[in-house]
């Protein structure tokens, strides 16, 4: 897709998942959007399409829920999506923009790291 950034995968190892943006922002004016793309792994099809209230950065797949990271506006947002119900959102503050996002391997924890300020942290 135009505009792909980063890719996750779902635990299962049968989608990614594709973050995909307009262009970052620092102070992006008006509404963030952005979409995400899922994609089977074996057949490389695009099965659906995602409209998000974010500019995407990062993604992470866990228990059937994608965590995305923002992209813009400085003091952004990790959203959670449950991607099997499009409109399903929740967003919690408290990230800088182009938060990387991990998953811990063998683990249901998932780690963020804001950088680009100081002191940056790791939650």
């Amino acid at each position: 897709p135009a505009g792909a950034e980063n890719l996750a995968i779902s635990s299962d190892g049968k989608k990614i998942f594709v973050t995909v943006t307009s262009g970052h922002n620092a102070n992006k004016p008006g509404k963030e959007t952005g979409q995400i793309v899922i994609v089977d792994t074996e057949t490389l099809k695009q099965l659906s399409v995602i409209d998000i209230p974010l500019d995407p950065y990062e993604a992470v797949e866990l228990g059937g829920k994608l965590y995305v990271s923002g992209g813009s506006n400085q003091h952004t947002k990790i959203l959670e999506i449950n991607y099997n119900k499009k409109d399903d959102f929740l967003a919690w503050g408290g990230a800088y923009q182009l938060a990387p996002l991990r998953k811990l391997p063998e683990s249901d924890r998932i780690y963020f790291s804001s950088h680009g300020i100081s002191p940056g942290n790791i939650t």
